[in-house]
């Protein structure tokens, strides 16, 4: 009994902390997202890999700076790393691709070291690259300028009266030092519903539902994307970490999102620390009994 007894606490130990390393990257691929950056190159690399299906076929080139790779990354997975943008102005940008099909869905983790102290800051944008006609889901960090310091912005295009302001963004603020796990959606497929159509998820959690038409403009489907500043709006003073960035050409679910996030998450120190003590206190009885 007494011998059953430890194996079974060491192996509630054991189990939870292997499923605290769950295959990220495999969870991500398995939705078949359109792009798919990692941000896992060595700290000069000048590209951001996309591993999505087929594999590079949209990968980013470092334009216009600097940015700092190769730092500690922000999911549970060892060895895991990510770029620090915003300090060396710097961004990635790729060539267009096409980003919507029956919806739209940008996710990535983030952890913020300096709020805009204007205006805003692009985290991830779509645009066309000349002068911000056609940007859709772009996901933008708010400002003293625009509204609540730290609320995420999916700016819903510059065309047909685009959502793009209050009381269009998160409900939610994100803090400096805290690292978050943001999805924003757009679903314009045939069944999508006429209200509540967008949504925001921080933490795997639904922030806010949002409502907005089909308001891009098909002639510019087809758009750069700017992991960082874009054309249109630079850092305005942020400085971010940013870590797996996702696409995909529909709209995530509420358990896409719950899921991606757990699959990233680094499981809580006290949990961790209460089953250690259980499996400490329990060999220590048994040593005891001997």
């Amino acid at each position: 009994m007494k011998k059953s007894l430890v194996l079974s606490t060491a192996t509630l130990f054991a189990f939870t902390a292997s499923e605290s390393l769950a295959d990220y990257a495999s969870t991500i691929l398995s939705d078949n997202p359109v792009a798919y950056y990692r941000l896992n190159e060595a700290a000069a690399s000048p590209t951001a890999s996309d591993l999505a299906t087929p594999l590079g076929a949209n990968d980013g080139a470092l334009e216009g700076g600097t940015v700092t790779l190769g730092i500690a990354g922000l999911i549970n997975e060892a060895g895991n790393t990510a770029g620090n943008f915003g300090p060396g102005n710097g961004r990635f940008i790729t060539a267009a691709f096409d980003k919507i099909g029956t919806g739209f869905s940008v996710e990535f983790w983030i952890n913020i070291s300096a709020m805009p102290t204007s205006c805003c800051s692009p985290l991830v944008s779509d645009g066309d690259g000349a002068d911000g006609d056609g940007f859709f889901l772009m996901n933008y960090l708010i400002g003293p300028g625009q509204g609540t310091i730290g609320d995420i912005r999916p700016h819903y295009s510059r065309v047909n009266n685009p959502l793009s302001s209050n009381p269009g963004d998160s409900n939610q603020a994100l803090a400096i030092g805290q690292t978050y796990h943001v999805v924003t959606t757009w679903d314009g497929s045939p069944a999508s519903p006429a209200t509540n159509n967008a949504q925001i998820y921080i933490n795997g959690v639904l922030d806010r539902s949002l409502t907005t038409t089909k308001n891009f403009d098909p002639a510019n489907e087809n758009n750069l994307l700017f992991l960082g500043r874009d054309n249109r709006t630079g850092y305005g003073g942020a400085a971010f970490v940013l870590d797996e960035v996702a696409l995909y050409d529909f709209a995530l679910t509420a358990t896409d999102a719950s899921e991606h996030y757990q699959a990233g998450l680094v499981p809580e120190p006290s949990s961790i620390a209460l089953l250690a003590a259980a499996a400490g206190s329990t060999l220590l009885a048994r040593r005891r009994r001997r």
